[in-house]
């Protein structure tokens, strides 16, 4: 995957909004923060991802690919009609824990800011390898349903170890979980990616697939 050609308004406006900051401008200290730290986070990344295409069965709540079989009402409308999943994982490499680590100890304003634009950076880059595998499978009439992860709605997040296995993430990029269940490098997405032959007139991403309708993040679709 080549360097993306990053949107900076979209990414300042994103970041603004993993900082809390939904509506209205912010402080000339905090908007000259953020800045910065989208400019240290996109020389930092290193993005890598890993992806395998697995037989699906959705059987009413229960999802089952590969050695996965996990219950979730959302996840099963999401792949509703597809007959094949995409299974990925993306991590933005060590060097973000690294830098955020590095402000955490003696500028914890910039290491929240970091944070967030960490969170930024990741998702601009998703989308574009989203863009970059639909337009792989439109070569075959397959159209890609929104991804999906770990968290989302009723998904289980628990099926990140299941996901990182059949990716073998650890070994392809680097990608582990601890005894606790975090993702390390820290700055990293698993998902799922339903394969169809029919397109959606409407594709429900990201927020509009999780119940939690007052989440300060909440992004709203069509």
């Amino acid at each position: 995957m080549t360097k993306l050609d990053f949107n900076k308004e979209r990414l300042y406006l994103e970041t603004k909004r993993y900082l809390g900051y939904q509506k209205g401008e912010v402080t000339t200290v905090v908007a000259e923060l953020i800045k910065d730290a989208l400019q240290e986070v996109t020389e930092v990344a290193k993005p890598r991802f890993s992806n395998r295409c697995f037989p699906l069965v959705v059987d009413s709540e229960t999802v089952t690919f590969g050695s996965v079989s996990t219950k979730s009402a959302a996840l099963a409308e999401n792949l509703k009609g597809c007959q094949e999943i995409l299974v990925i994982a993306c991590t933005l490499g060590t060097g973000i824990d690294l830098l955020i680590r590095r402000y955490s100890s003696g500028d914890m304003a910039r290491a929240v800011v970091l944070q967030a634009a960490s969170a930024a950076v990741l998702e601009a880059y998703l989308d574009e390898y989203n863009e970059e595998l639909k337009t792989e499978y439109a070569k075959s009439q397959k159209h890609l349903r929104p991804r999906f992860s770990p968290g989302y709605g009723d998904f289980d997040l628990d099926s990140q170890g299941m996901i990182l296995r059949l990716v073998e993430a650890a070994k392809t990029i680097g990608l582990t979980l601890t005894d606790g269940g975090m993702l390390t490098p820290t700055k990293s997405v698993t998902a799922v990616i339903g394969i169809s032959d029919e397109e959606l007139e409407c594709e429900r991403t990201g927020c509009m697939n999780c119940t939690k309708t007052d989440c300060t993040y909440r992004k709203d679709g069509c």
